[in-house]
């Protein structure tokens, strides 16, 4: 199983995501509604998402690879 962090629980801009495989990831940021907002890929062990743009409120982090949803984690934008 791979250990991820995704940092902070409450933001007014970026989130940082850790996990301990470099593997290609899909990171996907949905509303309240479940309307996805935010869609990006990456590759390596670290990353950020910048949420600043957002509206505050609540929003839900979705990771996967190879289609398969690994982590959902809920942040609260500020």
């Amino acid at each position: 199983n791979m250990a991820v962090k995704i940092y902070p629980t409450y933001t007014s801009g970026l989130v940082f995501i850790e996990q301990d495989v470099n593997q290609k990831t899909e990171c996907r940021v949905f509303d309240m509604s479940g309307k996805i907002v935010l869609q990006t890929n990456y590759s390596n062990n670290n990353t950020s998402i910048d949420l600043s743009d957002k509206t505050k409120g609540c929003y839900f982090i979705q990771l996967a690879q190879n289609g398969k949803v690994f982590k959902t984690t809920r942040i609260i934008k500020r």
